[in-house]
């Protein structure tokens, strides 16, 4: 059995993460930038949220990945 399912036993709901992009610009994601090459060249920074959202009792992370496709990330370079 899943953490996801044991929890789902215990309650009929779970708290997921928020505010990706909006904490990210709170610690320097700059206008125009992808965030998803942070997961990369900040992981340091996406470890600490993710352990913020978990500390704030969060049950679900999700991942930093919306525009995560080939055409979006190469207009990144």
């Amino acid at each position: 059995m899943t953490q996801i399912q044991q929890l789902l036993q215990q309650r009929d709901w779970l708290l997921a993460d928020g505010a990706t992009g909006t904490n990210y610009f709170d610690m320097g994601l700059q206008a125009g930038d992808a965030p998803e090459l942070w997961n990369t060249d900040h992981v340091d920074r996406v470890a600490d949220l993710h352990r913020r959202f978990i500390s704030a009792g969060a049950d679900i992370v999700l991942t930093n990945t919306f525009g995560g496709t080939r055409y979006r990330l190469q207009l990144h370079g």
